[in-house]
């Protein structure tokens, strides 16, 4: 995505900083937000052990602030897209990539479409919606419903459960609910903690022609109030993989 809409302006210097100084800790604790706890992290066919994300040993030397791929210091990609393929074979749940091409235009159970608004609006308190990562157009965004990055609405004191998927062939993408204008951060994965307990995917690796990574989220909201749900991967919120989560 950086290169299909210059979202390298961080400069190949200041992101691998970045990305070293934040990729382990927001690896580990988005693995377990997002459910996979109990998972296996076996080394896959790419020859990438996982086990370190349990506590194990195994840390890659870039996810210490040792030693960058030269790609990272502005060889052959940007932070999205090293992070993609790093973990396009990660373990979890998968989808076929048509399913989730089909996911990205369905319209939520129980969900109201308003095009005009530009928004997604649910009545019930018991909430569910998917939410793609893929390309809208010339760039890179989320879609639910059809749309690119649509106002959400929930009702207060609502149950939300997000199915969160990266279509993406070749870019790492993630999901979060931050607080409004987290967003605005170069590096929404150290700086922005999410807004509820549970309401973060921090990233999941590349897609196949074949299938997506998928994880699913759960969180609690309470009251009235505006919040950004974003791609935390670096550069991606600003710009503009973004959108408001409405509690009204």
């Amino acid at each position: 995505m950086e290169t299909r809409i210059k979202r390298a302006t961080l400069g190949a210097g200041a992101a691998a900083i970045l990305i070293a100084g934040s990729a382990a800790w927001a690896q580990g604790w988005s693995r377990q937000v997002a459910g996979q706890g109990q998972a296996s992290f076996d080394t896959q066919g790419n020859g990438s052990s996982y086990g370190y994300m349990m506590g194990g040993s195994g840390v890659p030397g870039w996810e210490q602030g040792g030693s960058l791929p030269g790609s990272m210091m502005g060889g052959s990609g940007s932070p999205g897209e090293i992070m993609g393929r790093e973990y396009a074979n990660a373990p979890g749940p998968r989808i076929a990539s048509s399913a989730a091409m089909s996911a990205a235009q369905a319209v939520p159970a129980g969900a109201h479409i308003d095009r005009a608004r530009h928004a997604v609006t649910f009545s019930s308190r018991q909430v569910h919606l998917t939410i793609v990562a893929t390309m809208t157009g010339s760039s890179d965004g989320f879609e639910v419903g059809g749309m690119a990055n649509p106002s959400i609405v929930v009702p207060p004191d609502s149950t939300v459960e997000i199915n969160f998927v990266n279509a993406d062939p070749d870019m790492a993408h993630g999901l979060a609910i931050v607080p409004s204008g987290a967003g605005n951060s170069v590096m929404p994965m150290m700086t922005a903690r999410p807004a509820f307990t549970g309401a973060a995917v921090w990233f999941l690796g590349d897609a196949t022609k074949s299938s997506a990574p998928e994880q699913t989220i759960r969180f609690s909201v309470g009251v009235a109030g505006t919040y950004q749900y974003i791609c935390p991967v670096p550069g991606h919120a600003l710009a503009g993989m973004q959108g408001d989560l409405i509690v009204s």
